[in-house]
């Protein structure tokens, strides 16, 4: 099971990566592609869902003036296409260059706000069930846990933020017989985190902020016991990944609520019987 997570993992990167060699040139008005050019700017362009979704196409004449000869090149650089990969193609950008005729004045362009990366506090509740395999003999019923940690907010533009974190996070779940729900026992599972966002911001008011993230999450599993004492459904594997989604609002850019759930794709147990469905509801504090 791990062989093939980590191989269709391996593939994904590798096509993200090998995207990045797309480029486009086209040259505008009276401009030859063979004419002598100088670059003037450059512009990062915000796509989503691998290209599917874009941002609203920016306007040549902030970059190139008046000038109607004019040379524009597209393209995925490396970083795009790393942002790519660990965002899992939800956050796809691209690279524009504008280029005048050799000898042209460029119009003065206005600097973007720098955007600096903040640093943030989490922790909440988690009502994590399973799915099982033998859904027919075993069912699963939600139990409580916790989670804690921190995130990093890395702005890509003022509306666009990658977001990794790292918590310690408790998943415990109650395995019953179909047959006497009477009989039942309790997993406990504790994992470290790492989640890897693509993160939404749209501003509601001066003060507050929606945030929608969606991604990858990867964990490894550091304890886990049953309340029968049989470690029959945490003996599987202690490598988990899934998709984590939510939203957030943030209050007086500090104050932090939000909600959101995750599914696991790996089995836990053995050999692969429950597999997590984890709803987490976190408050925070951004410094």
């Amino acid at each position: 099971m791990k062989k093939k997570i980590f191989s269709g993992v391996g593939c994904m990167a590798m096509a993200l990566l090998l995207s990045s060699c797309y480029s486009s040139t086209v040259s505008m008005g009276n401009m030859k592609p063979t004419d002598p050019a100088v670059h003037v700017a450059t512009a990062h362009e915000p796509h989503f869902i691998s290209g599917l979704v874009g941002s609203t196409k920016r306007e040549a004449k902030n970059y190139i003036g008046d000038n109607k000869d004019y040379r524009i090149k597209q393209y995925q650089s490396f970083v795009d296409g790393f942002l790519g990969v660990i965002t899992a193609g939800i956050y796809t950008p691209t690279t524009t260059k504008f280029y005048l005729p050799y000898g042209v004045t460029a119009p003065v362009v206005r600097k973007k706000k720098n955007l600096p990366t903040k640093f943030g506090v989490r922790g909440g509740l988690n009502i994590t069930s399973a799915s099982l395999k033998h859904g027919d003999v075993l069912g699963a019923s939600s139990s409580m846990g916790f989670n804690a940690g921190f995130i990093l907010d890395v702005p890509v533009s003022e509306s666009f933020y990658v977001q990794p974190g790292l918590y310690y996070t408790q998943k415990n779940f109650e395995i019953y017989e179909t047959t006497w729900r009477d009989s039942y026992w309790t997993c406990t599972q504790g994992l470290v985190e790492l989640p890897i966002l693509a993160s939404y911001r749209l501003p509601l008011t001066d003060d507050i902020q929606l945030q929608i993230n969606a991604g990858p999450y990867a964990s490894v599993r550091l304890n886990g016991n049953s309340s029968d004492g049989d470690s029959y459904y945490v003996n599987g594997s202690e490598f988990d990944a899934g998709l984590q989604v939510g939203t957030g609002i943030l209050y007086d850019k500090h104050y932090y609520a939000g909600i959101g759930y995750e599914w696991g794709f790996v089995g836990q147990g053995h050999p692969d019987d429950c597999k997590y469905k984890n709803l987490f509801i976190s408050i925070g504090y951004n410094f």
